[in-house]
């Protein structure tokens, strides 16, 4: 497979209702998927990410803007002639077909020979370990098995992109991880462009080389699942990934990188990036709850970190963690210890430290 790369530059999306109305999808959207990328679209219901997944493939128009798969421009090319192929939510597999026409059928749409179509399938059907199935029936498979087979029947074609439109939503649980890793895996092993949609935040961080976080029809951030989860550009990126305590302050103090910012608990010390704040401004900070770490006194020699008095209002076992609320002059904050069963239990009405690394505050306005 020749994997390609893939260039949404200002695309726009608008659609008009039955009066007239226009309304917009997706606005003025930029992004480069590096060939052999595996790159996610992830967001709420109606951001935009499926939408752009679709004009991408050819089954949406575009409204302004251009798509590059390499060097060509597929903005006016139909679906059926786009070097590309989509895994659908529904699979969208052929009932009356076994297995293996299932997966022969776009090659017979080719016009290839026996010979050469049954040397692509049984390939495919070695990389996806389905032999043993070839003469089965769709409803004589389990759902992760009908993927597998939805994933062959495009991999065969040997696109230059692939693309995922929620392709594990209507799997179980448990069946969602085996079948992520199992996508993920097949990806790596053919060097295939991918771009994959999701509003599955554990989907996207466990199988993205890069995310793109959707909001309201727009980008808000691009990067590693690490990038995302560590650095939110924004407050929405902050708050739909993970969870996260948001406070609102003023700087008060700079000091190059190191700034003193007053919040409601108190004036806490953090860090920013190059000129990312300036005295008197007003700033929204998020602090990831596993970030804050509780103690029952003051601890010693604590450097870079912000140490305030507070008071457990909340204590609940969640088997990994120990997931409590601790106000702090009136405002709650979110903490999240690991390991419960070998670290101290904090009880609610307790008197508590609390710890707050000044790298585990980020700015997100």
């Amino acid at each position: 497979m020749s994997a390609k790369s893939v260039h949404l530059n200002m695309v726009t999306k608008e659609f008009k209702d039955d009066q007239g109305k226009t309304s917009t999808a997706v606005s003025q959207v930029n992004l480069k998927v590096e060939p052999g990328e595996f790159v996610t679209l992830l967001g709420p219901s109606g951001c935009g990410k499926t939408t752009t997944l679709r004009m991408v493939a050819g089954f949406e128009t575009i409204t302004t803007g251009d798509i590059f798969f390499g060097a060509d421009n597929v903005r006016d090319v139909s679906p059926s002639k786009r070097d590309c192929t989509m895994v659908f939510q529904s699979y969208a597999l052929f009932p009356h077909m076994s297995v293996y026409e299932n997966v022969a059928y776009g090659l017979r749409i080719k016009k290839m020979s026996d010979t050469d179509i049954r040397s692509k399938v049984n390939s495919i059907f070695d990389i996806m370990n389905l032999r043993d199935y070839s003469a089965r029936m769709p409803a004589q498979l389990s759902g992760g098995q009908q993927q597998r087979v939805a994933l062959a029947r495009a991999l065969v074609m040997e696109p230059g992109v692939l693309l995922f439109d929620e392709p594990l939503s209507n799997l179980d649980a448990k069946l969602r991880l085996t079948m992520r890793d199992e996508i993920r895996r097949i990806q790596q092993e053919v060097g295939i462009t991918t771009l994959y949609v999701t509003h599955d935040q554990a989907e996207a961080m466990s199988m993205s080389d890069r995310i793109v976080v959707m909001n309201q029809g727009r980008i808000e951030q691009v990067g590693t699942p690490v990038e995302i989860y560590q650095q939110p550009a924004t407050e929405f990126v902050a708050g739909f990934i993970g969870s996260a305590n948001f406070l609102r302050g003023v700087v008060v103090e700079k000091k190059n990188t190191q700034h003193a910012v007053k919040y409601p608990m108190g004036i806490l010390q953090q860090f920013f990036e190059d000129d990312q704040a300036i005295n008197g401004e007003e700033i929204v900070t998020a602090i990831r709850p596993e970030a804050i770490s509780l103690h029952i006194e003051a601890p010693i020699n604590l450097n870079g970190h912000n140490i305030v008095n507070g008071m457990v209002k909340k204590s609940v076992f969640m088997g990994q963690t120990q997931e409590y609320t601790v106000e702090i002059n009136g405002i709650n904050l979110d903490v999240h210890a690991s390991n419960p069963i070998s670290e101290r239990v904090f009880t609610v009405g307790q008197e508590v430290s609390v710890a707050i690394p000044y790298d585990a505050m980020r700015k997100v306005n």
